[in-house]
């Protein structure tokens, strides 16, 4: 009985699917990904890395351990893409609640010759204000990216 446990647990592991590079919107041949992403000032960096194997599968992947705070309040807001680029990939969205907007996010992407961006720049404008936060209306950037790719030859 221990046995058929023991090989039913093995045959669950091997269900466990991490996605491939396609999931991860990534074109190509891709071996290697370091993402790497800070606030609006450049500050408080987080790296993310990701490797596939030739098949483009993922095989590892390592990501900061983020701090949970005890108690989260969560918003049940609605989004929606506004704009896609030649690339496919999200440029604008607005988030709504209770169907009004109440903020919009867009992404400045520069690409690499296989198509993969490189550098993301995320700015958001908030349809309302509060103290300390920024001007009604106004877009700050709230996040930048970069990525090195590595590729198989």
């Amino acid at each position: 009985m221990l046995l058929l446990a023991v090989a039913g647990g093995l045959h669950a592991q091997k269900s466990i699917y991490w996605g491939t590079a396609h999931d991860y919107d990534l074109r190509g041949s891709v071996r290697f990904v370091r993402e790497t992403c800070t606030d609006g000032n450049g500050a408080h960096p987080t790296n993310h890395e990701f490797e596939f194997t030739r098949g483009g599968e993922l095989q590892m992947f390592a990501s900061p351990h983020f701090i949970i705070p005890d108690c989260i309040i969560r918003v049940p807001e609605s989004r929606k893409v506004t704009k896609r680029n030649s690339h496919g990939d999200v440029e604008e969205a607005a988030f709504s609640l209770e169907g009004d907007v109440v903020r919009k996010i867009r992404a400045e992407l520069v690409y690499d010759n296989v198509g993969n961006w490189t550098r993301r720049v995320n700015s958001q404008l908030f349809t309302y204000t509060w103290e300390g936060g920024p001007p009604e209306n106004s877009w700050h950037v709230s996040d930048i990216c970069t990525r090195d790719i590595e590729y198989y030859r």
